[in-house]
């Protein structure tokens, strides 16, 4: 599992959510090239939830935890804007 690294003063949550989503999924590196801020954050929620989709379905227990793991520290620790985008990206998509 690749940890996000604790909150320090200089680091927000969403900074740590994307170094953790990089790490997780290397591929999405290249698409995150160029966008904004927001596009990489939806983005990144985007890639998380077709893998958690693909976990689900694919009866991937390990996985699935660890993603939804993820899911919880991004509801816990965003601001409310970060936490609608999530909730529209990720949680009304899943199936």
């Amino acid at each position: 599992m690749v940890a996000v690294r604790r909150l320090t003063g200089s680091m927000s949550f969403r900074t740590s959510f994307l170094e953790w989503a990089t790490q997780r999924f290397p591929e999405l590196q290249q698409e995150l090239t160029g966008e904004s801020r927001q596009m990489r954050t939806q983005l990144a929620f985007l890639r998380m939830r077709r893998e958690t989709q693909a976990a689900s379905d694919g009866h991937c227990t390990k996985e699935l935890q660890e993603l939804f793991q993820m899911a919880d520290r991004v509801i816990a620790n965003s601001f409310p804007k970060l936490k609608s985008l999530f909730h529209v990206v990720y949680v009304e998509h899943l199936r």
